[in-house]
């Protein structure tokens, strides 16, 4: 069975300045390697709380039994925070090749926190 490396193809560690990138944040984020050269990903940094609305907005917590719901919320915040602590943030991410935006993690060290009105600006100009 492979082994999967949930370290990211990164050309450095993430300086203070991405390491304090949290819940909240607009950034902007440029993947690493040669498939997505060219590629700018705009994205909104998820609060625990707007995490929590999204599972439930999503139905996820209903594939569960009532009573153990609390439970797989709980597991999942566990999730998302380790993944914190690993240097993912976990939001809504937008892009030319996706400008409708889709739920997911990109690593701090391939983002920069912007101001809301770059990404407004950006999402006007349609990503690009």
């Amino acid at each position: 069975m492979p082994v999967i490396e949930l370290r990211p193809p990164v050309a450095g560690e993430p300086t203070p300045a991405q390491r304090a990138i949290g819940g909240g944040d607009y950034v902007l984020c440029t993947p690493p390697g040669p498939q997505f050269e060219g590629l700018v990903i705009y994205g909104y940094v998820w609060t625990r709380q707007a995490f929590i609305a999204d599972l439930r907005a999503d139905g996820v917590l209903e594939d569960y039994p009532v009573p153990v719901r609390p439970l797989a919320l709980e597991w999942r915040l566990l999730v998302h925070e380790w993944r914190y602590q690993q240097g993912y943030v976990r939001g809504r991410w937008y892009s030319v090749a996706e400008p409708g935006g889709e739920e997911g993690e990109n690593h701090v060290s391939t983002c920069r926190r912007i101001a809301e009105a770059e990404f407004l600006a950006a999402r006007a100009r349609g990503w690009s």
